[in-house]
């Protein structure tokens, strides 16, 4: 069912879409997001061949909020928030040998246990019309992959605790933008890195296509898409399309951006 409705909800939303708002025109704005997907856990060859692979569901929500610094004022500078919660009712993939000196293996799926982090993300962020970038602390110790989080006995070093995004070019015309740990929500909204171009496509949506790397076994291809309801209220669908061992790797999810004291530039 869930590839079937990812597939049918990145067909519909095509032609439409989005990736990050303008805050030419805005002092503060909020967001609420929430997202469902899935990923999988592979076991490969000597070769890297997949041998077999076991999905897991999970789902994430998270909330945002930027202001101009100072407050109310024409600045290029933004402080930001943003924070949220994963949590999967997860198992990996497992292989048993038998039959020495000839071993046969057999495949199956673990126990499912459940596993879940939270995390909050403040930044500081530079937006002009040509140019966007921002960097920010990430206090949670995130997996970049999401086999390193159903492995226990595994010990993981630190990962790198930061956030970033770089934009060049209009927000109003085809842009290239890129980021890290910056997605809402953080996996179901794109995971951590995506990378692509952003385009208007008509008057009230902008779209970002591009690629999704970071969490999931695969790379896969991320659909972002902003519709302009109102002069202060948008919402966001993101679509996340991927395949590992022949297991679905990808994620659906939508929310709301409300912008407050519109600033005539």
């Amino acid at each position: 069912m869930l590839p079937h409705m990812a597939f049918t909800s990145f067909v519909l939303v095509l032609p439409v879409g989005y990736y990050p708002e303008n805050p030419d025109s805005t002092i503060f704005i909020i967001g609420v997001h929430g997202g469902y997907g899935q990923g999988a856990s592979v076991i490969r060859d000597c070769s890297g061949r997949a041998l077999h692979a076991e999905g897991s569901s999970y789902f994430d929500v998270s909330g945002s909020a930027y202001i101009t610094v100072p407050p109310g004022s024409r600045s290029p500078f933004l402080m930001g928030l943003r924070g949220g919660y994963w949590k999967s009712k997860a198992a990996y993939a497992t292989s048993h040998s038998s039959g020495y000196p000839e071993y046969i293996y057999t495949y199956g799926r673990s126990p499912e246990y459940t596993i879940s982090f939270s995390y909050f993300n403040p930044s500081i962020n530079y937006e002009t019309r040509y140019i966007g970038m921002g960097i920010g602390y990430m206090s949670a110790n995130i997996p970049f992959l999401f086999e390193d989080l159903l492995d226990r006995e595994c010990e993981r070093p630190d990962d790198i605790p930061i956030s970033a995004h770089l934009r060049l070019g209009n927000l109003d015309k085809l842009h290239f933008a890129t980021s890290f740990a910056e997605n809402t929500p953080l996996i179901s909204g794109g995971s951590f890195i995506d990378i692509g171009v952003g385009y208007p496509s008509g008057h009230y949506t902008r779209m970002f296509s591009g690629l999704s790397v970071g969490f999931y076994d695969q790379i896969g291809f991320v659909q972002q898409i902003r519709f302009k309801l109102n002069r202060t209220l948008d919402t966001d669908i993101t679509v996340r399309l991927g395949e590992a061992g022949g297991v679905f790797e990808g994620s659906l999810s939508s929310g709301l951006t409300y912008r407050f004291g519109a600033i005539r530039r």
